[in-house]
């Protein structure tokens, strides 16, 4: 199913003009992102309960580039500091370790993008913050 519809949004992609890293990753540039990320219970392994965990999170992410990208050929990168927060959209049962309905969590999250490689931009990315567990 998903890949039928990631088939669908690539066939219906219209061409774009050229890419231009230099401008897209120059310093002082903003991103702001938006992921939502979710899941919810299985039973894969046939166990006699479940967990009835599910979740649905959006986790919105703003950046800057402070320093104009760097290196040479492949190496070119750019450096991302930033910071996410994640808001529970559809919280976990009440009781649970991690988010409840009133948990958010807000991180670091700092990404070397290597821009050399053209329209492909892999990027590693570390993340660091604390996370307190809801309390009732």
């Amino acid at each position: 199913m998903a890949a039928v519809a990631m088939v669908a949004v690539l066939a219906a992609a219209c061409p774009t003009a050229a890419f231009d890293p230099e401008a897209t990753f120059a310093k002082e540039t903003m991103i702001f992102g938006l992921q939502v990320e979710g899941g919810v219970a299985n039973n894969i392994e046939g166990h006699r309960t479940l967990s009835d965990v599910s979740f649905l999170n959006a986790t919105p992410r703003v950046s800057s580039l402070l320093v104009p990208p760097f290196g040479s050929g492949l190496l070119r990168s750019a450096l991302e500091p930033g910071g996410r927060g994640v808001v529970p959209v559809l919280p976990l049962p009440e009781g649970s370790d991690r988010r409840g309905p009133r948990g958010r969590d807000a991180v670091s999250s700092d990404r070397l993008r290597v821009i050399g490689f053209g329209r492909l931009v892999p990027y590693f990315e570390a993340t660091a913050g604390a996370g307190a567990r809801a309390c009732g």
